[in-house]
């Protein structure tokens, strides 16, 4: 109970506890800090700021439109996709039997592509990329499986800079 009694008198203090989590504005209920009052939320590794009643502060959006010009791009490549607007996700044409294979494709045409003398730089695309398969063997259930995936993840960003 010591943090949590920290985080109170910092508050009564007047410094501000903001929550910093990779994870979706919708799943910030299944963090064991529920119970805490926050003056804010910094959700979806930095990408949604929002305020201390979970409404967006700041973000970048895409909209409706932009994404189904994405999505036709994935299709057209036959790439399943997740997409993450604020208050949901998209996910489309899982082939979870081909995962490895298609991860190692999407990777070859975002993580290496750094475009070309014939391509304006917005007509290609850069991701750091991570994923992970549960492994019974070593995963205790989805929070291993995910820690491993942003370990992935973090390591190809770094290697990107490198780049």
């Amino acid at each position: 109970m010591f943090p949590r009694r920290a985080l109170k008198a910092l508050r009564e203090n007047g410094i501000m506890i903001v929550l910093a989590s990779g994870r979706h504005k919708i799943d910030l209920d299944e963090l064991p800090v529920k119970d805490i009052e926050f003056d804010g939320y910094l959700a979806l590794n930095g990408q949604l700021l929002l305020d201390s009643d979970r409404e967006m502060y700041s973000g970048l959006n895409i909209d409706e439109e932009e994404m189904k010009i994405f999505a036709g791009i994935f299709k057209a490549g036959k790439i399943p996709f997740a997409f993450m607007t604020e208050n949901r996700r998209y996910i489309k044409d899982h082939d979870y039997d081909n995962v490895v294979e298609l991860a190692e494709q999407f990777m070859d045409r975002t993580v290496n592509d750094s475009g070309d003398a014939d391509r304006e730089p917005w007509e290609y695309i850069r991701a750091a990329v991570g994923y992970a398969i549960y492994d019974e063997a070593m995963d205790s259930g989805t929070d291993s499986v995910l820690s491993r995936a942003d370990k992935e993840m973090y390591a190809c960003k770094k290697a990107m800079k490198g780049s």
